[in-house]
């Protein structure tokens, strides 16, 4: 990696004028982290104001500024009480007809961790109908987690199912795999039948849960997994992914 060479004036507040490549310096500090930060250069842990000040000879308010430029670019992230943690890179996530979160994680050496944070019957929506075939209104169970991986955020899930064809995930799932549930107490084995995706900003919910800003893009995908035996629509999921977090991989069944 090539490290552009900056002078660096000692005492340079907020209305520093740029220097002479027509950058203000906490600018070119960002970029000197951020191609840092790419090449791991620096531990996954946290990065120290005080250290990078006095290595940039800049004060906090110039460095805050040049961070910020990095927390936009999801190379860090600001954590009340605790510092700048620096982010660990993108994980590849394939999707396909049988893609399982917690398996492909462990897979790629990676530690997953979901929890549930609400399950509740209410109505359907246009979407949630057109896509499970429903009347719309249709009663729904409604299922919302948050995925993690290596202890960190990586997607808030909401996943939907008609409550009249599957009342148990309603009164008896309680974790785990819902779709080794369907398996096992409803005898319906599902797979993925389409997935559409797309770059959204974060409902306010999910930016807390995923601890980003409220202008970092999350990657949506919206699938519907159905019956393998009968081809119905059995679940419409829409998924919340960081987008710093992953790089999307789609399988296409039977190509080499």
């Amino acid at each position: 990696m090539t490290t552009r060479v900056m002078s660096f004036s000692t005492a340079v507040g907020p209305s520093q004028e740029p220097n002479k490549d027509g950058q203000p310096l906490y600018l070119q500090i960002a970029h000197v982290l951020g191609e840092e930060l790419r090449a791991q250069q620096h531990p996954v842990g946290r990065l120290s104001e005080q250290a990078l000040s006095a290595r940039f000879r800049v004060n906090r308010h110039t460095l805050r500024r040049a961070i910020d430029i990095l927390v936009s670019a999801g190379l860090v992230e600001r954590r009340a009480g605790v510092g700048v943690n620096i982010l660990p890179g993108a994980i590849d996530y394939r999707l396909g007809p049988a893609t399982r979160f917690s398996l492909m994680i462990e897979e790629s050496g990676h530690s997953p961790f979901t929890r549930i944070i609400s399950k509740q019957v209410t109505n359907a929506d246009a979407e949630m109908a057109r896509k499970l075939r429903l009347s719309q209104s249709a009663a729904v169970v409604r299922i919302d987690t948050v995925r993690d991986v290596d202890g960190r955020p990586f997607c808030v899930q909401s996943q939907f199912l008609d409550h009249e064809t599957f009342p148990l995930v309603a009164s008896e799932y309680g974790g785990g795999s819902l779709h080794d549930f369907l398996r096992d107490r409803c005898g319906v084995t599902v797979s993925r039948r389409g997935s559409t995706i797309s770059t959204e900003l974060p409902l306010p919910a999910d930016a807390t849960l995923l601890h980003i800003g409220p202008s970092q893009p999350v990657i949506r995908v919206s699938s519907v997994n159905a019956d393998v035996a009968s081809n119905l629509p059995v679940e419409f999921c829409v998924t919340r992914f960081r987008g710093d977090r992953i790089e999307l991989q789609v399988e296409f069944p039977g190509q080499p």
